[in-house]
């Protein structure tokens, strides 16, 4: 009878459970460390065949519970856009013939991650004892494996919302010679650049915001296709929940984070329309729905620096005061935000803030290139995005936002 190196049931699989089920809303930090990273006799049957249960599951869960799988959402469903059918799916019956595997890097990935925030022992004895483990080795290790597969790529972007703010924090430190690439931040951004979904949450504050073409168009194509309407919204809402922090940055940050955001949306509105799957537009419309009321809560607060990321929510939709009243409130945002700013200065602010706003154009355009097809010759696609847009007036729309935008930029017309 051997000994396992290391109680993987006790520890590393309620570990990887909490982080699926319970995500952000709580600290994860177990105190058994470190797993011994790459040890061939890690693992039991047992855990094994604990780990193929929990993996889907955990990740279903997340989708389900995080990214409001319960609600019904309007799909393309079919081998080919052009001849797909419309539907009204919840998340577990769209992805229903998915196929959520598993690799080995989805281990590696758990095992780094637990070690990466476990509570390490204070007494010089017991570090001592592991002296052996290597944070930087780890990371390199992580950055390495690859989670390219529908299931590795859903968990590393579960587990990574539910540590990103935890594994950046100053409690996580590797050796201080560590480069930044071989540190936990380090592995973050890598993660955010390789992973798509992960770069659309993330993206406008890593350094590497702008996804890659052909791995958009990779993602759109694949299996994962029929997660994305509710993945998309989940990533989005969290650009939202950072809104009111955005405003304590440096003004450099918050330029940098207003630029990425236009690159991410350009990148993903022009990748849906050459892919024809045009229902993945929902969820980037229903944002600057969001954000066209959060301007509404600005117009309607007489202290606009103390309105909080979820203001929107009182806000109702066909209350939402005139454009020129967002710009308004947009102008005196930034005013109370960079007030000891010269004007050229703030003139960036501003004007990064409305490139990002005036993305909503994208949508019309879209939508106008549909209407533009004759009756006789519109495919499938085409006769669902004409319908989506005149039920969503997703045109007007994104005409009042623009015009609040050129208002909060100073621009006339």
């Amino acid at each position: 009878m051997r000994i396992q190196p290391f109680n993987v049931r006790a520890h590393l699989i309620p570990f990887a459970t909490r982080v699926l089920y319970r995500g952000a809303q709580e600290r994860h930090q177990p105190q058994e460390w470190p797993v011994p990273v790459g040890d061939r006799e890690l693992y039991t049957e047992e855990d094994m065949e604990a780990w193929r249960v929990i993996l889907p599951q955990g990740v279903l869960y997340a989708f389900c519970h995080q990214a409001a799988g319960w609600r019904p959402r309007e799909l393309l469903v079919g081998r080919e856009a052009w001849s797909a059918e419309a539907r009204r799916l919840r998340l577990w019956d769209a992805a229903a013939g998915l196929s959520m595997t598993f690799g080995e890097g989805s281990l590696r990935l758990c095992e780094g991650l637990y070690n990466g925030v476990a509570r390490k022992p204070r007494e010089a004895e017991k570090r001592k004892k592991h002296a052996a483990h290597d944070d930087a080795a780890e990371i390199k290790r992580l950055i390495a494996i690859d989670l390219s597969g529908v299931g590795d790529m859903a968990l590393s972007y579960w587990a990574a919302c539910a540590l990103w703010s935890q594994i950046g924090a100053a409690g996580v430190q590797t050796a201080a010679s560590a480069s930044p690439r071989t540190s936990w931040p380090g592995l973050l951004a890598h993660m955010a650049a390789a992973n798509p979904m992960l770069g659309l949450r993330h993206g406008p504050w890593t350094e590497q915001p702008v996804p890659d073409d052909a791995a958009l168009d990779a993602l759109i194509a694949s299996p994962a296709r029929a997660l994305l309407p509710w993945w998309i919204g989940h990533a989005l809402d969290y650009w939202q929940s950072r809104e009111a922090a955005l405003w304590g940055e440096t003004p450099e940050a918050f330029v940098a984070a207003r630029l990425n955001q236009r690159a991410q949306l350009r990148a993903w509105v022009q990748a849906i329309n050459r892919s024809g799957w045009v229902h993945l537009l929902e969820p980037i419309r229903e944002s600057f729905v969001v954000q066209e009321r959060w301007l509404g809560a600005l117009a309607q607060h007489t202290n606009v620096a103390t309105v909080s990321s979820d203001a929107w929510r009182r806000v109702h939709p066909d209350r939402i005061p005139a454009p020129a009243a967002l710009a308004e409130a947009g102008r005196k945002r930034v005013e109370a935000a960079y007030k000891r700013l010269r004007h050229e200065e703030r003139e960036s602010v501003r004007r990064s803030w409305a490139d990002a706003l005036e993305c909503a154009l994208l949508l019309s355009e879209a939508y106008r290139e549909r209407v533009r097809v004759h009756h006789a010759d519109r495919e499938a696609n085409d006769v669902f995005m004409v319908d989506w847009g005149a039920r969503t007036r997703v045109d007007a729309m994104a005409e009042r936002l623009s015009a609040a935008a050129r208002g909060i930029e100073g621009r006339l017309g």
